[in-house]
């Protein structure tokens, strides 16, 4: 007999292939209340049909997809590169390079919020988009955030705490993805990236991608995060999460993922069939045989 628990316990392995994410997603499918994907794609121009291919692999049909240097090449041609999705970017003015995007499914009753958004600085250069989005009557809130490589992370963590604080003192759940370029390898060596954790913590939002997510022949950096913050309510209590990396090539960097399974939900889908063997069901079985 199959053991789902323990198939529901392998999903929190931290890299998986396309097969096996799917092979392990059948058991929750049902339980899946949100999901994220993110990536940073090293040009939506050059990568996109790339990632087509891999989301067509993927059993998981994601709600909201979080692309990072999605670049500017052929930008507005892409709205419609996924049937059923609709897309919002966020660009500089002053590069080509860089850029956030996301994709989130048309079913989805969404708004953007830019109460939220990061202005950045020279020394501090951000692209960044934030919404509320509703699902089954549940709302939650997603932001994406690409940070400039070899920018300053103590004004980087200053100008994002205010807005931690903002989303701690809300309802809802929260989940915030993208290239941040931080490497989170360095928490315990590196102060300024000690406090910009620190300032995560402090504020609810648990990092969920915890293995590196750049892998080179010369180095694993762990700089496309995920975070997730729960939300106050009660229907919101009921969510757990499973996030990892999926690997696969389409750019320098992995895919990363998120999923809010609901427990009740999971709990009808693990219990398994049973035959009672009481004295009342083996007389009605007999009953049954000399029917037939």
């Amino acid at each position: 007999m199959i053991d789902q628990g323990n198939k529901l316990n392998d999903l929190n392995f931290s890299y998986v292939t396309e097969t096996e994410f799917n092979n392990k997603i059948q058991f929750i499918s049902d339980s899946i209340e949100f999901s994220v994907l993110h990536l940073n794609i090293r040009s939506l121009n050059r990568n996109h049909r790339a990632l087509c291919q891999f989301l067509e692999m993927l059993s998981v049909k994601f709600d909201v997809l979080i692309l990072s240097e999605i670049w500017s090449t052929s930008i507005d041609s892409f709205c419609n590169l996924f049937s059923g999705y609709s897309f919002y970017y966020d660009l500089p003015n002053d590069s080509n390079v860089g850029r956030i995007g996301m994709y989130i499914k048309n079913t989805l009753t969404h708004r953007q919020l830019k109460d939220y958004k990061l202005t950045g600085s020279t020394s501090s250069r951000v692209e960044n988009i934030w919404f509320e989005i509703s699902k089954n009557k549940n709302k939650i809130i997603i932001g994406g955030i690409y940070r400039h490589p070899n920018q300053n992370i103590i004004e980087f963590t200053n100008e994002l705490e205010p807005v931690l604080g903002q989303l701690a003192n809300q309802a809802l759940s929260c989940i915030i993805g993208g290239d941040l370029n931080v490497d989170l390898t360095k928490c315990g060596s590196h102060s300024p990236t000690t406090e910009y954790v620190d300032t995560l913590l402090v504020n609810n939002f648990m990092p969920v991608t915890v293995m590196p997510t750049r892998i080179t022949s010369r180095s694993a950096t762990l700089i496309d995060h995920l975070y997730f913050r729960e939300g106050l309510k009660t229907a919101q209590k009921n969510n757990y999460i499973k996030s990892g990396n999926i690997l696969e090539d389409i750019s320098d960097h992995l895919p990363n993922y998120v999923l809010l399974i609901n427990k009740e939900k999971q709990v009808k889908e693990k219990r398994p069939m049973t035959r009672i063997f009481s004295e009342k069901n083996i007389l009605n079985f007999r009953k049954r045989l000399l029917e037939s």
